[in-house]
């Protein structure tokens, strides 16, 4: 039995488009690479950092971790509290993703607070909306730890708090 037009392209297209989106990304990164260094203003360097980070953590954890600390240096010199709060969470699921679980969360209990500061602190209810939902990563972030530890009741009570945000 000879295979059909259609069953050889459907079988082509099943080998090549799921890396499509691998090649989309890494033309992203390059992208992204090259207006970090063509940035003149910190405030852009700052955010084509962390979003280089989160681009590369999923197969360079090293090199998303160096964007991720120069990323925070500028979100410092800047004083830019959200990249600072957004540093922490971000530093958080890195160390999840090396199962650094007593680290991360520290730095996920940090971010929490300086999101807290920050809800409480605007009246821009665009900004806080996007607090309470960085804030709510940090919660299931914190929930998928516990869980990693076996800590089922203190796992539900983080997603539960999420939830409810």
């Amino acid at each position: 039995m000879r295979p059909s037009v259609f069953n050889i392209i459907f079988i082509l297209l099943s080998l090549t488009l799921p890396h499509a989106d691998l090649y989309s990304q890494s033309g992203s990164i390059e992208s992204l690479e090259r207006q970090l260094l063509d940035a003149k203003q910190d405030s852009v360097r700052m955010r084509l950092n962390f979003e280089l980070s989160n681009l590369t953590d999923s197969y360079d954890i090293n090199k998303a971790q160096q964007y991720l600390r120069d990323g925070y240096a500028l979100a410092q010199k800047l004083n830019d509290r959200y990249y600072i709060a957004h540093y922490y969470m971000q530093r958080g699921k890195l160390l999840f993703d090396l199962a650094s679980y007593d680290t991360a969360v520290v730095f996920f209990d940090s971010s929490i607070v300086l999101y807290n500061n920050l809800i409480n602190e605007t009246a821009d209810k665009n900004k806080r909306q996007v607090y309470i939902l960085d804030k709510t990563d940090c919660l299931i972030g914190k929930g998928l730890l516990s869980a990693k530890l076996y800590n089922y009741h203190e796992s539900t009570k983080y997603y539960q708090e999420g939830i409810e945000l």
